[in-house]
């Protein structure tokens, strides 16, 4: 049976001492994983520390560099990250999920309730979810016209999606707020980020200073 402390072990072995003392206390607060699927859950963990490597040694550095933003991100970020990156199904994702710990010191945004809120927003958003969304901010292309008419199973969803990411306020829909009447692709003549809080968003997900760019001028 796995336990806990196994993924303390292979962060220590190759992240290092600092991350490990982040991960560690970040694994003190989660929640408790059930006997039933702890062993897959871990092994899942495990499997994205490795395939992340490189990220979480740059954000080990990060921390390393700051002490006051250590403290900060180990006893406020760090279990929520830790709890994500064991439990989200998604592979996909954890890039995102890392992108914004990374950002959180990059950018030097501390507010709490502003970051606790960004992380509430990534573990609501499926990997469809933020393509599409990256796709109406011009980052992505993923929408051929090609597989796109309406009534068909790929219009509905992209519909629900587009739903979905207005009600959380990080799309504008031709001005309305809330349903969308009729056939809505998504495209950048009828659905732009919102100015505020899907500006901010996308830069807390964000990889690259390029990406970080396109998004400041949209």
């Amino acid at each position: 049976m796995k336990k806990m402390t196994d993924i303390v072990d292979v962060v220590r072995e190759l992240i290092g001492p600092t991350a490990t003392e982040v991960i560690d206390y970040g694994l003190s607060m989660a929640p408790y994983i059930g006997e039933l699927n702890q062993n897959y859950k871990i092994s899942r963990a495990e499997k994205r520390i490795r395939e992340f490597k490189t990220q979480l040694i740059e954000i080990n550095q990060l921390l390393q560099s700051d002490l006051k933003a250590k403290e900060f991100i180990e006893k406020r970020i760090a279990p929520i990250v830790i709890t994500d990156l064991i439990e989200d199904h998604e592979d996909s994702k954890i890039n995102y999920l890392l992108n914004g710990f990374q950002n959180v010191f990059i950018e030097q945004k501390f507010e709490e309730s502003i970051i606790l809120h960004y992380f509430d927003i990534l573990r609501g958003l499926r990997y469809a979810d933020i393509r599409t969304l990256y796709y109406i901010a011009g980052l992505d292309d993923i929408y051929p016209s090609t597989f796109y008419y309406e009534g068909s199973e790929y219009d509905s969803i992209t519909k629900s999606i587009c739903n979905k990411l207005s009600n959380l306020y990080l799309v504008d829909i031709m001005g309305r707020h809330g349903a969308i009447l009729g056939k809505i692709e998504p495209s950048p003549d009828n659905i732009s980020i919102n100015n505020s809080l899907g500006k901010e968003f996308l830069l807390f997900i964000a990889q690259t200073e390029q990406e970080k760019e396109i998004i400041r001028s949209l």
